[in-house]
C-alpha cells in the first residue's frame, strides 16, 4: 500500500486547464481503486476547498486544509485541528497593517473578526512579490509562526501547521510508516514536504523549489502512472 499526499492548486487543479485536472483526478481514482491511500493536502481553508472538490467530484481519503491546521477524513469529520496563539495571532495582525497590508482572521470556515479558534492570517499584497517575502521574513524573525508568500497573499500560520508536519500528522493518523508516502506539488509551502519525502514537483513549478532539485513530472497522473508500476 501506497500514500500518496499531494498539493491541490497548479499540481490536481487547473483553472485554465480542464483536462489535465480531469485526467489527474482519473488518476486519483485509479490510484484509491488499487487499494492505495490518496490525501489532498492544499493550503486553502475548509471554506475554500470543500465546494470545488464537489463539484470535481475529487475523492480522497484525508483531506489536509490551510497548510495542516485541519485535518479531515474522507466524510469531512475534522479530526485534528491545530490554532493559532491569539497573542501572536493579535501581533502579527499589527505587523501586517504596520507595513500597509489588510489582514483577514479565518477559522477554518470562515473569515471571522476574532482571533478566538484563527487557524490562519491572510492578507492579500497589491506591492510586488519581493515585498510580500520582506513582510513574510519579518513575521517569522520575529513571532513563533509560519508565514510565507504565496501567488497573492501572506500567509501566517501557526509553526506547526506546514506540509511536512501534516504528512507526520497523517503517518500516525493512519498508522503507516512515513516511508510508504509519496507527495507532489509546485509551490514554496509544498517546500519542507518535497524536501523530507519521497517527492516530485510538477512541470512549471515555483523556481523557490529549484534548490531542492526535485525530480519533474509532466503531472500528478504520470507520477501516480509511475508509482503504480513499481
Amino acid at each position: 500500500m501506497k500514500v500518496l499526499g499531494s498539493d491541490f492548486d497548479n499540481t490536481i487543479f487547473f483553472l485554465n486547464d480542464p483536462i489535465q485536472t480531469k485526467k489527474n483526478i482519473d488518476a486519483i481514482n485509479k490510484f484509491r481503486e488499487k487499494g492505495n491511500i490518496f490525501c489532498l493536502i492544499t493550503g486553502r481553508t475548509f471554506k475554500e476547498t470543500k465546494d470545488i472538490i464537489k463539484e470535481l467530484n475529487l475523492s480522497f481519503d484525508y483531506l489536509v486544509c490551510a497548510d495542516g491546521a485541519m485535518i479531515f477524513n474522507k466524510d469531512l469529520e475534522c479530526i485534528k485541528l491545530n490554532t493559532l496563539d491569539q497573542d501572536v495571532a493579535l501581533k502579527a495582525i499589527k505587523i501586517l497593517k504596520d507595513n500597509d497590508y489588510e489582514p483577514y482572521i479565518e477559522n477554518g470556515y470562515e473569515i471571522t473578526d476574532t482571533v478566538v479558534n484563527c487557524i490562519k492570517i491572510s492578507a492579500e499584497y497589491s506591492k510586488d512579490k519581493e515585498d510580500a517575502i520582506r513582510v513574510a521574513k519579518i513575521l517569522n524573525d520575529t513571532l513563533d509562526v509560519y508565514a510565507y508568500a504565496s501567488r497573492v497573499h501572506v500567509n501566517v500560520n501557526n509553526p506547526r501547521n506546514h506540509k511536512r508536519q501534516a504528512v507526520i500528522d497523517l503517518s500516525k493518523i493512519i498508522n503507516i510508516p512515513l516511508d510508504n508516502f509519496y507527495v507532489i506539488g509546485d509551490s514554496i509551502n509544498d517546500y519542507e514536504m518535497i524536501e523530507a519525502y519521497n517527492s516530485a514537483v510538477v512541470k512549471n513549478y515555483n523556481k523557490e523549489l529549484e534548490s531542492l532539485h526535485p525530480k519533474v513530472c509532466e503531472s500528478v497522473a504520470e507520477y501516480i502512472e509511475e508509482l503504480m508500476k513499481n
